[in-house]
Protein backbone atom coordinates (compact mmCIF):
# COMPACT_ATOMS: atom_id res chain seq x y z
CA UNK A 1 0.00 0.00 0.00
CA UNK A 2 1.22 3.28 -0.87
CA UNK A 3 1.29 5.80 1.82
CA UNK A 4 0.37 9.75 0.87
CA UNK A 5 0.99 12.74 2.50
CA UNK A 6 -2.76 14.00 2.35
CA UNK A 7 -3.69 11.60 4.89
CA UNK A 8 -1.78 13.87 7.32
CA UNK A 9 -2.95 17.48 7.96
CA UNK A 10 -0.60 17.89 10.40
CA UNK A 11 3.33 17.43 10.43
CA UNK A 12 4.61 14.45 11.57
CA UNK A 13 5.56 10.67 10.21
CA UNK A 14 3.53 8.19 8.67
CA UNK A 15 4.46 4.01 10.13
CA UNK A 16 3.51 1.84 7.54
CA UNK A 17 3.32 -0.67 10.65
CA UNK A 18 0.80 1.24 12.27
CA UNK A 19 -0.88 2.45 9.40
CA UNK A 20 -4.40 0.50 10.07
CA UNK A 21 -4.19 0.84 13.27
CA UNK A 22 -3.42 4.34 13.45
CA UNK A 23 -6.47 4.79 11.09
CA UNK A 24 -8.53 2.52 13.07
CA UNK A 25 -7.57 4.70 15.47
CA UNK A 26 -8.24 7.74 14.22
CA UNK A 27 -11.98 6.52 13.41
CA UNK A 28 -12.47 5.45 17.04
CA UNK A 29 -11.60 8.59 18.26
CA UNK A 30 -13.71 10.67 16.24
CA UNK A 31 -16.49 8.86 18.28
CA UNK A 32 -15.18 9.42 21.76
CA UNK A 33 -17.56 10.81 24.51
CA UNK A 34 -16.77 14.58 25.04
CA UNK A 35 -16.29 16.69 27.66
CA UNK A 36 -19.80 18.27 26.20
CA UNK A 37 -21.49 14.76 27.21
CA UNK A 38 -20.11 14.60 30.63
CA UNK A 39 -21.44 17.92 31.06
CA UNK A 40 -24.66 16.45 30.17
CA UNK A 41 -24.19 12.94 32.34
CA UNK A 42 -24.09 15.34 35.11
CA UNK A 43 -27.92 16.32 34.95
CA UNK A 44 -29.02 12.80 33.54
CA UNK A 45 -30.23 10.29 35.87
CA UNK A 46 -28.32 6.82 35.98
CA UNK A 47 -31.28 5.21 33.30
CA UNK A 48 -31.01 8.06 30.75
CA UNK A 49 -26.58 7.42 30.86
CA UNK A 50 -26.95 3.64 30.25
CA UNK A 51 -29.30 4.54 27.39
CA UNK A 52 -26.85 6.95 25.77
CA UNK A 53 -24.35 4.43 26.10
CA UNK A 54 -26.25 2.29 24.29
CA UNK A 55 -26.68 4.82 21.23
CA UNK A 56 -22.55 4.99 20.90
CA UNK A 57 -20.11 1.93 20.85
CA UNK A 58 -21.11 0.45 24.12
CA UNK A 59 -24.77 -1.12 22.40
CA UNK A 60 -23.63 -4.50 22.17
CA UNK A 61 -21.81 -4.88 25.71
CA UNK A 62 -24.97 -3.27 27.45
CA UNK A 63 -26.91 -5.93 25.15
CA UNK A 64 -24.79 -8.63 26.39
CA UNK A 65 -24.81 -7.77 30.12
CA UNK A 66 -28.15 -5.76 30.68
CA UNK A 67 -30.63 -8.59 32.28
CA UNK A 68 -27.60 -9.68 34.95
CA UNK A 69 -27.11 -6.83 36.13
CA UNK A 70 -27.62 -3.63 38.51
CA UNK A 71 -27.65 -0.38 36.43
CA UNK A 72 -24.37 0.74 38.50
CA UNK A 73 -22.60 -2.43 37.43
CA UNK A 74 -23.69 -2.81 34.16
CA UNK A 75 -22.23 0.33 33.17
CA UNK A 76 -18.78 -0.20 35.03
CA UNK A 77 -19.13 -3.76 33.22
CA UNK A 78 -20.01 -2.77 29.68
CA UNK A 79 -17.03 -0.21 29.95
CA UNK A 80 -14.47 -2.58 30.81
CA UNK A 81 -16.21 -4.91 28.24
CA UNK A 82 -16.05 -2.52 25.80
CA UNK A 83 -12.16 -1.29 26.62
CA UNK A 84 -11.03 -4.39 26.30
CA UNK A 85 -12.84 -5.30 22.84
CA UNK A 86 -11.11 -2.11 21.25
CA UNK A 87 -8.29 -3.17 22.76
CA UNK A 88 -8.05 -6.48 21.11
CA UNK A 89 -9.20 -4.73 17.85
CA UNK A 90 -6.65 -2.73 17.64
CA UNK A 91 -3.84 -4.57 18.82
CA UNK A 92 -4.43 -7.07 16.40
CA UNK A 93 -3.33 -4.86 13.87
CA UNK A 94 0.32 -3.87 15.46
CA UNK A 95 3.77 -5.36 15.12
CA UNK A 96 4.20 -7.98 16.92
CA UNK A 97 7.49 -5.96 19.21
CA UNK A 98 5.17 -3.16 19.57
CA UNK A 99 5.91 -1.38 23.13
CA UNK A 100 1.95 -1.27 23.11
CA UNK A 101 1.43 -5.14 23.71
CA UNK A 102 3.83 -3.96 26.47
CA UNK A 103 1.73 -1.49 27.36
CA UNK A 104 -1.27 -3.06 27.82
CA UNK A 105 -0.27 -5.45 30.38
CA UNK A 106 -0.79 -2.39 32.91
CA UNK A 107 -4.08 -4.37 32.87
CA UNK A 108 -2.60 -7.91 33.68
CA UNK A 109 -1.15 -6.20 36.70
CA UNK A 110 -4.21 -4.50 37.98
CA UNK A 111 -6.24 -7.55 37.57
CA UNK A 112 -3.59 -9.20 39.69
CA UNK A 113 -3.02 -6.47 42.19
CA UNK A 114 -6.99 -6.28 43.15
CA UNK A 115 -6.93 -10.45 43.55
CA UNK A 116 -4.16 -10.26 46.02
CA UNK A 117 -5.29 -7.25 48.29
CA UNK A 118 -8.72 -8.80 47.98
CA UNK A 119 -7.24 -12.10 49.29
CA UNK A 120 -5.64 -10.32 51.85
CA UNK A 121 -8.21 -8.32 53.17
CA UNK A 122 -11.18 -11.03 52.66
CA UNK A 123 -12.87 -9.55 49.90
CA UNK A 124 -15.56 -11.95 48.19
CA UNK A 125 -15.42 -13.82 44.81
CA UNK A 126 -18.28 -11.89 43.65
CA UNK A 127 -16.50 -8.68 44.61
CA UNK A 128 -13.44 -9.43 42.90
CA UNK A 129 -15.00 -10.33 39.62
CA UNK A 130 -16.95 -7.06 39.63
CA UNK A 131 -13.29 -5.62 39.48
CA UNK A 132 -11.65 -7.29 36.89
CA UNK A 133 -10.50 -5.30 33.29
CA UNK A 134 -10.94 -7.78 31.09
CA UNK A 135 -7.62 -5.93 29.11
CA UNK A 136 -4.33 -7.22 29.05
CA UNK A 137 -2.54 -10.19 27.95
CA UNK A 138 -4.37 -12.71 30.10
CA UNK A 139 -8.22 -13.87 29.16
CA UNK A 140 -11.14 -12.82 31.38
CA UNK A 141 -11.53 -16.43 32.10
CA UNK A 142 -7.84 -16.80 33.15
CA UNK A 143 -8.90 -14.08 36.26
CA UNK A 144 -12.20 -15.63 37.19
CA UNK A 145 -10.53 -19.21 37.26
CA UNK A 146 -7.77 -17.56 39.83
CA UNK A 147 -10.03 -15.91 41.64
CA UNK A 148 -12.74 -19.66 42.04
CA UNK A 149 -9.53 -21.53 43.08
CA UNK A 150 -7.74 -19.26 45.84
CA UNK A 151 -8.47 -18.50 48.74
CA UNK A 152 -5.13 -16.81 50.63
CA UNK A 153 -2.98 -14.93 48.76
CA UNK A 154 -0.01 -18.00 48.73
CA UNK A 155 -2.69 -19.63 46.23
CA UNK A 156 -3.11 -16.31 44.60
CA UNK A 157 0.80 -16.71 43.83
CA UNK A 158 0.67 -20.25 42.76
CA UNK A 159 -1.92 -19.60 40.26
CA UNK A 160 -0.02 -16.99 38.24
CA UNK A 161 2.44 -20.31 37.46
CA UNK A 162 3.21 -20.50 34.11
CA UNK A 163 2.42 -16.74 33.41
CA UNK A 164 5.80 -14.04 33.66
CA UNK A 165 4.19 -12.65 37.09
CA UNK A 166 4.49 -15.66 38.91
CA UNK A 167 8.90 -15.55 38.97
CA UNK A 168 8.00 -11.60 39.78
CA UNK A 169 6.27 -12.75 42.94
CA UNK A 170 7.78 -16.12 43.42
CA UNK A 171 9.95 -15.97 46.97
CA UNK A 172 8.66 -12.86 48.19
CA UNK A 173 7.12 -12.41 51.64
CA UNK A 174 3.55 -13.11 50.77
CA UNK A 175 2.33 -11.13 54.37
CA UNK A 176 3.46 -8.02 52.72
CA UNK A 177 1.32 -6.95 49.82
CA UNK A 178 2.79 -3.46 49.58
CA UNK A 179 6.20 -5.57 48.11
CA UNK A 180 3.87 -7.65 46.21
CA UNK A 181 2.42 -4.63 44.74
CA UNK A 182 5.63 -2.68 44.30
CA UNK A 183 7.79 -5.87 42.69
CA UNK A 184 4.79 -5.98 39.92
CA UNK A 185 4.90 -2.28 39.07
CA UNK A 186 8.34 -2.41 38.45
CA UNK A 187 8.79 -5.41 36.49
CA UNK A 188 5.95 -3.67 34.35
CA UNK A 189 7.94 -0.42 34.16
CA UNK A 190 11.20 -2.42 33.50
CA UNK A 191 9.32 -4.02 30.60
CA UNK A 192 7.98 -1.34 28.91
CA UNK A 193 11.39 0.99 29.11
CA UNK A 194 12.66 -1.99 27.59
CA UNK A 195 10.01 -2.79 24.84
CA UNK A 196 10.04 0.94 24.06
CA UNK A 197 13.88 1.35 23.01
CA UNK A 198 14.01 2.89 19.81
CA UNK A 199 10.71 4.64 19.88
CA UNK A 200 11.00 8.52 21.87
CA UNK A 201 7.19 9.32 22.07
CA UNK A 202 6.49 5.79 24.31
CA UNK A 203 10.02 6.23 26.07
CA UNK A 204 9.32 10.06 27.22
CA UNK A 205 5.55 8.89 28.16
CA UNK A 206 6.78 5.78 30.17
CA UNK A 207 9.22 7.88 32.16
CA UNK A 208 6.75 10.37 32.92
CA UNK A 209 4.56 7.96 34.18
CA UNK A 210 7.56 6.64 36.28
CA UNK A 211 8.20 9.99 37.53
CA UNK A 212 4.23 10.64 38.54
CA UNK A 213 4.45 7.20 40.37
CA UNK A 214 7.74 8.30 42.50
CA UNK A 215 6.36 11.52 42.89
CA UNK A 216 3.04 9.95 44.34
CA UNK A 217 4.88 7.75 46.32
CA UNK A 218 7.22 10.78 48.00
CA UNK A 219 4.72 12.67 48.86
CA UNK A 220 2.67 10.23 50.65
CA UNK A 221 5.77 9.35 52.73
CA UNK A 222 6.69 12.68 53.31
CA UNK A 223 2.71 13.36 54.71
CA UNK A 224 3.28 10.42 56.58
CA UNK A 225 7.10 11.12 57.87
CA UNK A 226 8.41 7.49 57.10
CA UNK A 227 11.56 7.48 56.45
CA UNK A 228 12.16 6.53 52.80
CA UNK A 229 14.26 3.85 51.44
CA UNK A 230 15.55 3.25 47.72
CA UNK A 231 12.89 0.02 47.37
CA UNK A 232 9.89 2.47 47.13
CA UNK A 233 11.03 4.09 44.18
CA UNK A 234 10.85 2.85 40.51
CA UNK A 235 14.03 3.45 38.82
CA UNK A 236 13.88 4.31 34.84
CA UNK A 237 12.49 8.16 35.32
CA UNK A 238 13.26 11.20 34.15
CA UNK A 239 14.06 12.57 37.88
CA UNK A 240 16.64 9.50 39.19
CA UNK A 241 16.35 7.39 42.28
CA UNK A 242 19.30 9.22 44.09
CA UNK A 243 17.49 12.06 43.61
CA UNK A 244 14.51 10.95 45.34
CA UNK A 245 15.85 9.50 48.10
CA UNK A 246 17.69 13.10 48.55
CA UNK A 247 14.69 14.77 48.35
CA UNK A 248 12.97 12.58 50.69
CA UNK A 249 15.03 13.51 53.64
CA UNK A 250 13.57 17.22 53.38
CA UNK A 251 10.03 18.69 54.18
CA UNK A 252 6.85 17.98 52.84
CA UNK A 253 6.88 21.99 51.13
CA UNK A 254 10.54 21.57 50.00
CA UNK A 255 9.28 18.44 48.15
CA UNK A 256 6.32 19.87 46.55
CA UNK A 257 8.40 22.78 45.67
CA UNK A 258 10.95 20.61 43.87
CA UNK A 259 8.01 18.88 41.88
CA UNK A 260 6.50 22.29 41.00
CA UNK A 261 9.07 23.02 38.37
CA UNK A 262 8.20 20.00 36.22
CA UNK A 263 5.21 19.86 33.59
CA UNK A 264 3.22 16.54 35.17
CA UNK A 265 2.24 19.52 38.17
CA UNK A 266 0.55 21.12 35.61
CA UNK A 267 -3.31 20.16 36.77
CA UNK A 268 -2.30 20.20 40.57
CA UNK A 269 -4.75 23.37 42.18
CA UNK A 270 -1.92 26.18 43.62
CA UNK A 271 -2.18 26.25 47.35
CA UNK A 272 -3.68 22.70 47.85
CA UNK A 273 -2.59 20.66 50.85
CA UNK A 274 -4.38 17.94 50.67
CA UNK A 275 -2.27 15.22 49.19
CA UNK A 276 -5.14 13.39 47.89
CA UNK A 277 -5.76 16.14 45.30
CA UNK A 278 -2.23 16.56 43.97
CA UNK A 279 -2.62 13.19 43.31
CA UNK A 280 -5.66 13.50 41.58
CA UNK A 281 -3.54 16.18 39.36
CA UNK A 282 -0.74 14.08 38.75
CA UNK A 283 -3.07 11.50 37.17
CA UNK A 284 -5.15 13.77 34.98
CA UNK A 285 -1.70 14.84 33.67
CA UNK A 286 -1.33 11.33 32.66
CA UNK A 287 -4.86 11.59 31.32
CA UNK A 288 -4.55 14.44 29.03
CA UNK A 289 -1.37 13.37 27.59
CA UNK A 290 -3.74 11.67 24.54
CA UNK A 291 -3.86 15.20 23.76
CA UNK A 292 -0.58 16.26 22.79
CA UNK A 293 0.23 12.44 21.26
CA UNK A 294 -3.22 13.44 18.70
CA UNK A 295 -1.94 16.28 17.62
CA UNK A 296 -0.05 14.57 15.05
CA UNK A 297 -2.90 13.53 12.92
CA UNK A 298 -0.63 10.35 10.78
CA UNK A 299 -1.39 6.84 11.22
CA UNK A 300 1.54 5.81 13.40
CA UNK A 301 2.22 4.50 17.22
CA UNK A 302 1.60 7.66 18.61
CA UNK A 303 -1.97 7.81 17.21
CA UNK A 304 -2.69 4.19 18.76
CA UNK A 305 -1.53 5.57 22.11
CA UNK A 306 -3.37 8.24 22.30
CA UNK A 307 -6.75 6.44 21.22
CA UNK A 308 -5.72 3.83 23.72
CA UNK A 309 -5.47 6.83 26.66
CA UNK A 310 -8.96 8.39 25.31
CA UNK A 311 -10.35 4.74 26.02
CA UNK A 312 -8.84 4.89 29.70
CA UNK A 313 -9.99 8.45 30.33
CA UNK A 314 -13.44 7.53 28.77
CA UNK A 315 -13.82 5.06 31.45
CA UNK A 316 -12.42 6.52 34.25
CA UNK A 317 -14.53 9.37 33.52
CA UNK A 318 -17.93 7.91 33.10
CA UNK A 319 -17.30 5.70 36.03
CA UNK A 320 -16.90 8.53 38.22
CA UNK A 321 -20.10 10.46 37.13
CA UNK A 322 -21.68 7.04 37.83
CA UNK A 323 -20.55 6.90 41.46
CA UNK A 324 -20.84 10.43 42.00
CA UNK A 325 -24.35 10.01 41.20
CA UNK A 326 -24.85 6.35 43.19
CA UNK A 327 -22.95 8.24 46.11
CA UNK A 328 -24.66 11.38 45.72
CA UNK A 329 -21.20 12.83 46.84
CA UNK A 330 -21.00 16.24 45.93
CA UNK A 331 -17.28 16.63 46.64
CA UNK A 332 -16.63 14.21 43.26
CA UNK A 333 -18.97 16.03 41.31
CA UNK A 334 -16.68 19.12 41.68
CA UNK A 335 -14.10 16.60 40.77
CA UNK A 336 -16.22 15.87 38.30
CA UNK A 337 -16.96 19.21 37.00
CA UNK A 338 -13.44 19.77 36.79
CA UNK A 339 -12.14 17.07 35.07
CA UNK A 340 -9.95 15.99 37.62
CA UNK A 341 -10.38 12.39 37.08
CA UNK A 342 -9.91 9.50 39.54
CA UNK A 343 -7.90 6.37 38.89
CA UNK A 344 -9.08 3.08 38.24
Amino acid sequence: MKITKKFAPTRGEISEEYYYAGTRARAGIAKRISDVDYDRFLKMGINEIVKFLEERDYKEAVDTLGMKYSKVELIERALYQNFAQVIDGILKYVPEQSPLITYITKYDIYNIKSILRGRSSGRSNEELERVMIPAGNLRHEFYLNLIENSSSVAEVVQGLKGTQYYKVLDGLDQNDIEELEDSLDKSYYEKSLAAGRGDSEFMDFVREEIDIKNAITILRLGNSKTKAESKYFIAGGKITVKSLKALAEKDLPSMIDFFKKRKFWKYVESGIKDIRKMETGLRKYLMMRSTVLLRDYNPNLKTVLGYIIVKEREMANVRMVVRSKQMKSAEMEVLVRSGMYLEN
